[in-house]
């Protein structure tokens, strides 16, 4: 027999011995019962019978502690797992927050003061473009740097020449600046110089900002007395340099911050003399306008901009070094803007502009948010604020305004007593409020960089944003140039509906009443209670926030479409694309009557031609509800838009509204048309043709208008 057969054998005896003595015991306990059953049997029937009871009630007292002894083991279980759960949660947090941050501030060379200093502001870390510059500036290369507005620039050039200047500080009455820093606004160089300032602590270094508007003689007075940085405006540092207050023989350092918004302000020609008076000292220029390589003494050139046009790109190859450092963190994905900024753009006429413009501030930004309103020119800027639709909640910053009140109503909108700022491009340039909430654009601006830094003034810091933008039918190929060349998307969306307002209007009512001090609440009780007595404490409250929210009268209720008030948009559903866009027209006149066409405006198809949305007027409604008949279409009452087909002009979309307009129209649809008259059109269509005229028209159609003139 082999080994394993053996030591198999043993193991199958061990295990028939175990079942024997496993086995003893309980035919002793079988023989007990079966002696007790017998016994039973014996005994008298009320014996047996007052025994099953007892047995009964040992088997449902075991069965009962067996049930108390499960649930408690249930629950000690339950308690294991969750706190063995607690447990490895807490691992994770522990390990979580072991994990290096590559961005923190410690992981860079920068003093235990900074650090300090930037704690008291809870700032550990980093933004992605200060980390990545810091290095090549402290290094003392010359740098480019990209990014999206309000990702935190400033910081991104000031921290590391900080650091630099902190290593080497300096002392001298009358000494001059070591470190130059340029800024398109006088807004954005104060802003500069106190956010480095707030960077110095106890060091000795001495700052200073120079901008027009202000007399000379403080600026004058702070530069005799010696400065270390200076900030400040091309236009003022020119002036002051022509006047012999201020040299440039100590720089070390020079900053362009935003240098692309430096070309639209004027400030092109001041900043070439004084780059030229930096880097040409005598006065001599190479034949190509570049500094050689080898110029003795040559500053460090540092350029921060969200975009790099001509100009910029000019400075940038005739001032900076040849290996000069370029971070782009825009380049990845194309998109200029910050990504959390949400783009939405709106359909307003002129005429509504006022109106609508109140129902979106109090939709996105409400009483408790910051708003900043652009216009183009400073008489919008005027007449939107003295609307006695939204006087009470703006004011206008524009070139006309004195700088005395320029600052005070920003030093307002920053504390929070002003919620809206209705302001013009070089008004609101260079302003950093973080806690801007919405943006809103009165026309697409021609410039798709000027919609950059529009709507980089929300969103800023890593903090979310909205940005909206009116437009008319004429404006949107601008969206278009703005989508295409900043690489975003606009959502297309109505005006705010009834409801919206109502809902936004509560919220804020209801955050009021909330920070509320309980101990003015027993003031009010006796005077609720009585009134309570005799009225509904449902339409008791409603009312009340009602009158907190300033709805105390009826929200006029207007266009999805195109923002008008008056209108009320409608969608007709199919349960099948539409092939042709004639076949809403048909069921109108089918359902309404010939007569009632032309009170249906602004058709338009949406992208899966599923729908077709259009605008009646409200006096009309309960007419068009009521006589809809059709067993094959849905119509309801549009709360939100869909998706909307592109240009598709139904019903003189695209470039007008019923009866001429729209580029690729349907019916009516048409560039310049009269009635019906559109390019491309469906019915009518035509250009610059009259009814029926047109190149491409369907029924009637001709080049060279006419009724059902021209060729097909």
């Amino acid at each position: 027999m082999s080994s394993s057969d053996k030591a198999l054998l043993d193991a199958t005896a061990a295990e028939a011995g175990a079942a024997t003595e496993a086995a003893a015991p309980l035919s002793k306990k079988d023989s007990k019962k079966r002696k007790s059953s017998s016994s039973s049997e014996e005994e008298p029937s009320s014996k047996r019978s007052k025994s099953d009871g007892s047995e009964k009630k040992d088997k449902k007292d075991k069965k009962d502690k067996k049930d108390k002894k499960d649930k408690k083991d249930k629950k000690s279980s339950e308690a294991a797992a969750e706190a063995a759960t607690e447990e490895v949660e807490e691992v994770e947090e522990v390990e979580e927050a072991e994990k290096p941050n590559p961005l923190a501030l410690t992981n860079f060379r920068i003093s235990k003061e900074t650090v300090s200093q930037f704690a008291k502001r809870n700032i550990t870390a980093l933004f992605p473009i200060q980390a990545q510059t810091y290095d090549a500036i402290y290094d003392g290369k010359d740098v480019i740097g990209q990014a999206r507005t309000g990702s935190g620039k400033t910081i991104s050039f000031g921290l590391p020449l900080m650091e630099r200047l902190f290593e080497q500080p300096r002392s001298g009455r009358g000494r001059g600046p070591v470190c130059i820093i340029m800024a398109p606004t006088r807004e954005l160089a104060k802003q500069i110089d106190s956010e480095l300032g707030s960077l110095v602590g106890s060091r000795s270094l001495r700052m200073m900002t120079v901008y027009g508007g202000t007399p000379y003689e403080p600026q004058e007075r702070m530069l005799s007395q010696g400065v270390d940085v200076i900030a400040g405006t091309p236009g003022r540092i020119q002036d002051l340099l022509d006047r012999g207050r201020l040299s440039l023989s100590s720089i070390k350092y020079v900053v362009l911050d935003e240098a692309d918004r430096m070309l639209e302000v004027g400030f092109a020609e001041a900043i070439d003399k004084i780059l030229f008076t930096l880097y040409h000292p005598d006065g001599q220029e190479s034949g190509n306008g570049a500094v050689p390589e080898d110029f003795p003494n040559r500053p460090q050139t540092i350029m921060f901009s969200a975009t790099m046009p001509t100009w910029v790109k000019s400075v940038a190859s005739k001032y900076l070094r040849r290996e000069r450092v370029h971070v782009n963190l825009v380049h990845s994905d194309g998109n200029q803007t910050s990504n959390t900024i949400e783009h939405l753009a709106i359909r307003c006429p002129f005429s509504e502009r006022a109106s609508t413009l109140r129902d979106v501030i109090r939709v996105y930004s409400g009483q408790h948010g910051r708003t900043i309103v652009f216009t183009n020119t400073k008489r919008e800027a005027n007449d939107l604020a003295l609307d006695r639709l939204i006087q009470n909640e703006c004011v206008a910053l524009h070139g006309d305004i004195t700088q005395a009140q320029r600052e005070q109503s920003l030093a307002r909108f920053r504390d929070g007593k002003i919620k809206c700022l209705i302001a013009t491009d070089v008004a609101a340039r260079g302003i950093d409020i973080p806690e801007v909430d919405l943006v809103v654009q009165c026309d697409p601006p021609e410039r798709s960089e000027d919609y950059v830094h529009r709507s980089g003034r929300t969103g800023r810091a890593g903090k979310s944003g909205i940005a909206i933008v009116f437009f008319t039918p004429q404006q949107e190929y601008l969206l278009t140039n703005i989508e295409r060349r900043n690489k975003i998307t606009f959502r297309r969306i109505g005006a705010p509906q009834q409801q919206d307002i109502v809902k936004a209007a509560t919220r804020d009512a209801l955050q009021g009443l909330a920070a509320v001090d309980p101990a003015v609440l027993p003031l009010f009780r006796e005077t609720v209670s009585k009134y309570l007595e005799d009225h509904c404490p449902v339409d008791t409250l409603s009312a009340a926030l009602a009158v907190i929210s300033g709805q105390t009268t009826q929200i006029e209720e207007r266009s999805l479409l195109s923002s008008q008030s008056g209108f009320r948009t409608y969608a007709m559903t199919f349960s099948e694309p539409m092939r042709t866009p004639s076949l809403a027209w048909s069921l109108v006149e089918r359902n309404w009557g010939p007569d009632f066409r032309p009170c249906v405006r602004n058709m338009k198809l949406s992208r899966d031609k599923t729908q077709a949305l259009f605008d009646i007027p409200l006096d009309q409604c309960q007419f068009a509800e009521e006589s809809w008949s059709d067993a094959r279409t849905t119509l309801t009452v549009c709360t939100e838009l869909p998706e909307l087909e592109d240009n598709s002009g139904f019903g003189g979309g695209g470039r007008g509204g019923f009866g001429g307009g729209g580029r690729g129209g349907g019916f009516g649809g048409g560039r310049g048309g009269g009635f019906g008259g559109g390019r491309g059109g469906g019915f009518g269509g035509g250009r610059g043709g009259g009814f029926g005229g047109g190149r491409g028209g369907g029924f009637g159609g001709g080049r060279g208008g006419g009724r059902g003139g021209g060729r097909w």
